[in-house]
Formats: structure tokens, C-alpha cells, sequence
């Protein structure tokens, strides 16, 4: 092992050992010769002593003995124990020795290595922190982008109410200046409807030299015609006064219910394809006649 100190114990424990397996022999022999001088000189001692004696320095060499051969045992057993000992310790600092060479090769001390730990912890946290960071600036920008997108939508949403406000208020001022038009499919749906009266009499009068009155007046007067009704022309034939708008559909309160059934359903098959109508009962008492009169007005203005 290389340690004095530990050697001279060693060579101490050695030689108290020896000297004491002696001093045992020592003992046993002199146990061995008072047993025997027993015999030779008590010659006189009743036997029952005698017995007692030889029974005791009997015990004595016995436990004496005993004592050289086990004791011997044991001090092997423990030379053989240290030197085992002795063994492993040196291969334990053998290998010690040989790692702390190698660490020195590779420039490896613990210390080097805490200071590497160390280190790399501080290398994670820096990253950590970063990423950190970075994950705090895109969840600012995902917000600030969402609020954008949210404000965007709301501009959006109250442009497209601005252009449908728009769109409205434009078909409405479209429908109060465009022409009013009767299609030839119209013609024929209107037709249709009042067909189911044929011979009805009917006069019309309209606004004089104005264009679009006197336009719908004669595709009107197609329609009555297409359905079977009679045009009963008046004997002075007048015209409108300005003032009238839309078409004004006259039948006598006392004329037949047939008449009256006709005008209503004129009235309504007009207001089912666009064409402003009214119902309306002449104010002429005590003369009742079977005909309607149909006045035919200037377009209804915005508002009317």
C-alpha cells in the first residue's frame, strides 16, 4: 500500500499473534506437567479429590488448547482477510489513479465539468427566455392583427349596409322615373285575369301630350281589347287636367255586381305587375250604368 504507518501495525499484529500462540503452548504444557506431577506426588490424596483435580487441569488443558487451535484459525483467517483487503484497495487505487490519468488526458476535472454544466444551463435559459419572448411578440402580433382583421370586418359590414341603403334608395328612384311598362307577357297575364268578363264596356281617357301616359294608355288599351272587354266611346271624348297620377278605375256604386267584380279584378292583376291602381266609385247618384271608366295619370311621384 505504501504507508509505513499501516506496515508497522501489520508487523506488530503479526509477532503479538505468534507470541501469544506461544504463550498458549506454554500454558498447556505447564497444565500438562502439573497433571502429570499429580499422579507421581499425591500419592496420599483421597481419590475423590484427586478426581476433582484431574477433572479441572483436564478442563484447563482442554479450553487452553482450544484456544492455541482456534485462535491460530482465526489469525489466518484474519491474514488472509487483509491481505484481500490489501488487494482490492490497491486495485481501487489502481483504477482511480488510471481515471484521474485519462480525465487529465481529455482536460476533464470536476470542476471544468461543473463549470460546462453550468454552462449549458445558462445556454437553456437563454433560449428559453428567447423563445419566450418570441412566443410574447407573435401572440401580440396574432392580436393585433385579429383587432385589424375585426375592425376591417366592421368597415366592411358597414359599407356593404351603406351600398345595399344605396341600392335600395336607387331602385326606388329607378322604379318612381322609369316608364311604366307593361311586357307582352304581362299583356297576356292581365288579359287572362279579365277575360273572364267578356263584353264589359269601358272607355279611357289620359293626360294629353305627355308620352309616357299616353304610351301605357295604348298598351292598355291592347290588353282590354285581348280580353274580350268593348271599348264604348264617349261622345265628346275629354282628357285629363294635370294632377293625376296613376290609373284611377271607375265604376258606378249601383252598377251590377258583374261590373263592379271586373273593376276590382283590373285593379288588382295592374298592381301585380307593377302598375299603380285604384279602385274608385263614381260620385253620380240615381244614374247607375254598367260601364267602367279608366283615367290613366302621370306616373306616382317620389313619396306619393
Amino acid at each position: 500500500m505504501g504507508n509505513p504507518e499501516v506496515d508497522s501495525l501489520k508487523a506488530a499484529f503479526s509477532v503479538a499473534s505468534i507470541r501469544s500462540e506461544w504463550s498458549t503452548i506454554v500454558v498447556v504444557v505447564g497444565v500438562f506437567i502439573e497433571f502429570v506431577a499429580l499422579f507421581v506426588f499425591s500419592k496420599h490424596m483421597p481419590r475423590s479429590e484427586k478426581a476433582v483435580m484431574v477433572f479441572a487441569t483436564a478442563l484447563v488443558a482442554l479450553g487452553c488448547g482450544g484456544e492455541y487451535i482456534f485462535g491460530s484459525r482465526a489469525t489466518d483467517a484474519a491474514t488472509q482477510l487483509q491481505n484481500a483487503s490489501d488487494i482490492e484497495v490497491a486495485e481501487a487505487h489502481k483504477s482511480a489513479n488510471e481515471a484521474a490519468k485519462k480525465a487529465g488526458e481529455l482536460g476533464i476535472s470536476l470542476d471544468t465539468l461543473s463549470q460546462t454544466v453550468d454552462k449549458q444551463k445558462k445556454l437553456i435559459k437563454d433560449a428559453v427566455d428567447d423563445l419566450n419572448r418570441e412566443t410574447t411578440a407573435l401572440n401580440k402580433a396574432r392580436d393585433d392583427a385579429q383587432i385589424s382583421a375585426n375592425k376591417s370586418k366592421e368597415s366592411m359590414e358597414k359599407m356593404t349596409a351603406l351600398l345595399e341603403q344605396e341600392r335600395v334608395l336607387r331602385d326606388k328612384l329607378d322604379a318612381k322615373t322609369r316608364p311604366r311598362e307593361i311586357s307582352d307577357a304581362q299583356m297576356a297575364e292581365v288579359a287572362k285575369v279579365i277575360s273572364k268578363f267578356p263584353g264589359q264596356k269601358f272607355d279611357v281617357a289620359t293626360v294629353m301630350d305627355m308620352k309616357e301616359p299616353g304610351d301605357l294608355t295604348q298598351r292598355l288599351f291592347t290588353v282590354l281589347i285581348n280580353g274580350k272587354w268593348i271599348y264604348d266611346k264617349p261622345v265628346n271624348q275629354g282628357f285629363l287636367l294635370g294632377g293625376v297620377e296613376g290609373v284611377l278605375i271607375y265604376a258606378h256604386p249601383e252598377s251590377s255586381e258583374n261590373t263592379k267584380a271586373a273593376a276590382v279584378a283590373l285593379a288588382k292583376a295592374l298592381n301585380a305587375i307593377g302598375i299603380a291602381s285604384a279602385l274608385r266609385f263614381q260620385n253620380d247618384p240615381g244614374h247607375p250604368n254598367d260601364k267602367i271608366n279608366i283615367s290613366i295619370g302621370t306616373k306616382p311621384q317620389l313619396g306619393s
